[in-house]
């Protein structure tokens, strides 16, 4: 099981591994967001880039988990319970 953060989060219209793998981030993420916190302050507290570097790679990596986050708590919720209900067997 990989736990690595890819820069865009593999989409698709289902939970995948990436979503189980990294679930606790995607809540982090949403916890950070709606406190407040900007795309900058997010990526180098939750993903830890050094921001010294190219700072649209940490904008677009940030959106793109955040995106993710957002249709897991909107949609992809829905699967999440038919998934652990599986594992749970």
């Amino acid at each position: 099981m990989s736990k690595e953060i890819q820069e865009d989060v593999p989409w698709s219209e289902s939970i995948t591994q990436y979503d189980l793998e990294h679930f606790s981030l995607f809540m982090n993420l949403l916890s950070v967001s709606s406190d407040g916190a900007n795309e900058l302050e997010i990526a180098q507290s939750i993903f830890e880039l050094d921001l010294d570097g190219d700072p649209e790679i940490a904008r677009k990596m940030v959106r793109s988990h955040l995106d993710r986050a957002n249709w897991i708590l909107l949609e992809g919720y829905k699967e999440l319970f038919t998934v652990q209900l599986e594992m749970d067997r």
